[in-house]
């Protein structure tokens, strides 16, 4: 396969991870049970959006991935709608970790306007957040590899996009699925930011730069990194949308 570099946007700088194409087989299956009947799948329930998958059959061809100390497979363990769902882990060692798959052009170098980012999240209680661990980015592969991204920390939830960090105290849920929605205005100097947990605002801000250099184009769906002192974590992501309109929950 063909190595891609891709760079992350941590607290403390920049950091590179290798990525890999991803070609049919890759991570496509996990658990080796005999598939139940398919739900209805993310496409008709949102129909016309950007990128929409529910997990339930690979419909989306997902450009690459980013296996780091960490493994990302399709799984049938559970499913926020329906059976299935991306499980996301990465190991404990001291260094920095990634586990993510990411897909390119979802946007067309979005420079202007809204753009909505929308996954269930279920993190068991076995995930300790200790240090930093990123959850959620939108962002482009041009360099510097600029990015928007959620992130969480002890006790904390970020907001961030080049430039800018925006704190609130948050503890997220354990043991259940959660609707994470990552709201953007694209501006300049009157962009916004927040984030929205099963419906609720639980950080915002206003009056920012929200543009990134090459304009927004990629989706990236798991742990986009973890710090030397994050321990093992595991979560599992489904039902992804992404649109110039907010999605909203189910």
């Amino acid at each position: 396969m063909r190595l891609l570099p891709l760079l992350l946007v941590a607290g403390c700088g920049r950091i590179g991870f290798t990525s890999t194409e991803l070609s049919p087989g890759d991570g496509a299956t996990g658990d080796a049970s005999v598939p139940q009947p398919l739900q209805q799948p993310c496409s008709v329930t949102h129909p016309g959006v950007l990128l929409c998958d529910g997990f339930e059959a690979l419909d989306v061809a997902w450009d690459y991935q980013v296996e780091e100390l960490g493994s990302v497979i399709r799984s049938e363990e559970r499913g926020a709608q329906g059976n299935a769902s991306l499980k996301i882990a990465i190991d404990g060692s001291d260094q920095y970790k990634a586990a993510r798959w990411g897909k390119n052009n979802v946007l067309d170098f979005l420079d202007s306007g809204g753009l909505h980012l929308r996954e269930y999240i279920f993190m068991p209680s076995t995930t300790v957040v200790a240090d930093q661990l990123s959850i959620m980015v939108t962002g482009n592969q041009v360099d510097p590899f600029p990015s928007a991204n959620v992130l969480l920390t002890p006790g904390e939830i970020h907001a961030g996009v080049e430039g800018s960090n925006t704190v609130a105290a948050f503890e997220f849920p354990r043991d259940r699925w959660v609707c994470v929605e990552l709201h953007l205005q694209i501006a300049g100097t009157g962009g916004s930011m927040s984030i929205d947990i099963d419906g609720s605002t639980v950080v915002s801000a206003s009056a920012l730069d929200t543009r990134v250099a090459g304009g927004y184009t990629n989706i990236d769906v798991g742990f986009h990194y973890a710090t030397p002192a994050q321990p093992a974590s595991e979560m599992f992501v489904d039902e992804v949308v992404a649109d110039t309109s907010p999605i909203g929950c189910e």
